[in-house]
């Protein structure tokens, strides 16, 4: 789910929640009934407190994603479990971008200034570097199994064989139909290669990335600037927004692996 429709649930749930809007309409029908107009704009200002402080309430905002995904994210104040992957260049692209996370985490720890909205999404993108993560270790397997030069030099010999003059029809559209295959075969392996190194090249952009925002956190620890903080929000969203529609790509390059035709 992205950042703006998270964004957008949160805002209609502080205008529509009972808590906020009960008690608020409660003092405007009492002002209503007995001609105690000033009591209006005050339930109109509660009614706005109430709601404010919804939309900034982290825990709120943790309850929604939760709904929305379907299943419940790890705690803000606690550290994500390990994730174990059976590669080794994905487990260690993954530690590389967890221990950035972790230190971003204990920087808004100690933070003077209240970021729980960082927080927050701190804990969206951990969810989605995972699952960037496991669909990663499926790209990564495939390629390990896939033996290219042993592929090309079966669809050279197709080709060769297939270029004869004496072949039957039948043997014919069999070694055309295996010249296809291979295509086919080597052009997804071409294209899962080059995912492969941009997912690496991501990662380490989202690490170097939420290195900076840590940077930005202490500045603003230091020196409680307002500009440095909504530059802090700014930042960690647009970061999970890349990753999340890179992982949304590699849902798209996993089905088109899946469908590819096997050479033997």
């Amino acid at each position: 789910m992205s950042r703006r429709a998270d964004i957008r649930d949160l805002m209609i749930r502080a205008a529509s929640r009972p808590l906020n809007v009960l008690p608020a309409a409660a003092i405007a029908g009492i002002g209503l009934a007995f001609s105690w107009w000033l009591l209006v704009p005050v339930a109109l200002g509660i009614y706005a407190v109430s709601a404010y402080l919804t939309v900034t309430d982290s825990a709120e905002a943790r309850r929604l994603i939760e709904r929305r995904r379907g299943a419940a994210l790890p705690s803000e104040g606690a550290r994500s479990p390990e994730e174990s992957f059976a590669h080794p260049e994905i487990q260690r692209l993954y530690e590389e971008a967890s221990r950035e996370a972790a230190l971003l985490r204990e920087a808004l720890g100690v933070c003077p200034v209240p970021l729980d909205d960082v927080a927050t999404e701190l804990v969206g993108l951990e969810h989605d570097l995972t699952r960037l993560c496991q669909k990663a270790q499926t790209i990564w397997n495939y390629l390990e199994s896939v033996d290219e030069p042993l592929l090309r030099g079966r669809l050279v010999e197709a080709r060769r064989r297939a270029a004869g003059d004496h072949q039957g029809d039948d043997l014919a559209q069999s070694l055309s139909r295996a010249c296809e295959a291979l295509e086919q075969q080597l052009e997804r392996a071409g294209s899962l290669r080059d995912m492969r190194e941009r997912i690496e090249s991501d990662i380490h952009a989202l690490s170097a990335n939420l290195g900076a925002i840590r940077g930005d956190v202490v500045r603003v620890a230091v020196s409680s600037e307002d500009d440095a903080a909504e530059r802090v929000r700014g930042q960690v969203g647009s970061v999970r927004q890349q990753l999340t529609a890179l992982v949304s790509i590699l849902q798209q390059r996993e089905t088109e692996a899946a469908e590819a035709p096997l050479a033997s």
